[in-house]
């Protein structure tokens, strides 16, 4: 009996330390290489005002690209660029949609924000593991069309741009989102 709870605990020994080992994958990119990217959210909120439900749905997408702008065996350079935006709402008894690529849309009410966003760009340095050793420049900074959209400007600002630390942040962000100041103190 002593024998087989010694094997059976070398066996298990042995599994644990051949599962324990690592994988080494380098990210392997090329010199103009494009690398497109689209971040969808979807996006429901029920309220209650003055005991009605108030249902709202927002369904947003995103494109980006990342062009390798140069390549070496430690480190690849990624231009970022925002290519399109396109979102949609409804609540309140109001549907209204926008896609950056329409014209009537980008001179319309939300375009001025979105043109800014569709206007910023940045590069990311990358080792060959994928962590974002630099970003240039290392804060984009949105124009505030609204300070009704204050908190969809931040959340906007790190989901689509440069801050590394505000990327890694995001999650953080949307499960506490930022509380608006109460007033003077």
């Amino acid at each position: 009996m002593r024998r087989i709870t010694i094997l059976l605990a070398f066996s298990f020994a042995a599994l644990v330390q051949a599962k324990a080992q690592t994988a080494h994958a380098n990210i392997r990119l090329s010199q103009g290489q494009t690398l497109s990217v689209t971040l969808q959210v979807k996006t429901t909120v029920t309220q209650q005002s003055m005991g009605q439900a108030i249902d709202f749905n927002v369904e947003a997408t995103g494109d980006h690209s990342y062009k390798v702008t140069n390549h070496t065996d430690d480190n690849n350079t990624l231009h970022h660029q925002m290519d399109r935006v396109q979102f949609s709402f409804d609540g309140m008894g109001q549907k209204k949609k926008f896609d950056s690529r329409e014209e009537k849309d980008i001179n319309g009410q939300f375009g001025k924000p979105i043109k800014d966003m569709l206007g910023k760009s940045y590069d990311i340095i990358i080792d060959t593991g994928g962590t974002v050793l630099m970003a240039i420049p290392e804060k984009i900074t949105l124009e505030e069309s609204d300070s009704r959209m204050g908190h969809h400007h931040q959340y906007a600002e790190r989901c689509f741009f440069a801050d590394p630390a505000a990327r890694q942040r995001q999650t953080e962000h949307v499960q506490n989102p930022p509380r608006p100041a109460s007033g003077p103190r």
